[in-house]
């Protein structure tokens, strides 16, 4: 959605210097409209957010890549993007970032969830935890800012073993997104 946060994530071997560029065009990729470079740090894998400008709609692409043009070592990739604008009723989207689909989660643990809301009512993020018995664990809410981007430090129950849905929505059933966890002592 135009004026608010994309979330980017990948896997970059052997990056030159180390940094990751987005560059963002639109009117049919042939016009910069913003950019921004992340340092590439451990594995490989990296995450970025990048704010889409506001008042893109219309074909739009992403080209994430390291180096310079026409030097060895250079990478791209190209990801078309369809920018929408605020107004649209296609704009109310949530998603949740992290945690990932099936990962371990100790009791008594605190993880940081983080994810995107478009469009959310009053801004608000609904975050439920639901066992596998069907008691519910956790049932709260978090703000997203002005660009999308929510966070909120979940505290996993402790004492119980086993799946739990995690899941994240706005507005009255209006957009959701659901996970499984596995809880483990």
């Amino acid at each position: 959605m135009a004026g608010y946060t994309l979330f980017f994530d990948g896997y970059a071997q052997s990056a030159v210097r180390g940094l990751l560029t987005i560059t963002i065009l639109h009117q049919d990729c042939r016009t910069m409209a913003g950019r921004e470079s992340y340092t590439l740090r451990g594995s490989g894998y990296w995450q970025a957010f990048l704010v889409m400008p506001a008042q893109l709609e219309g074909f739009t692409c992403a080209i994430i890549s390291f180096g310079e043009v026409g030097q060895d070592g250079r990478r791209e990739v190209h990801l078309p993007l369809n920018p929408i604008a605020r107004t649209d009723p296609r704009a109310v989207q949530v998603a949740l970032h992290s945690p990932t689909d099936g990962q371990e989660v100790q009791g008594g643990q605190q993880i940081i969830l983080y994810g995107t809301a478009y469009n959310a009512p009053n801004d608000l993020v609904a975050i439920t935890l639901l066992l596998e018995d069907g008691t519910l664990a956790t049932a709260v809410t978090t703000t997203a800012d002005r660009s999308g981007y929510w966070e909120y430090p979940l505290r996993v129950p402790t004492g119980i073993t086993g799946p739990a849905q995690l899941t994240v929505g706005i507005g009255a059933n209006t957009a959701e997104q659901t996970i499984f966890l596995q809880l483990r002592e």
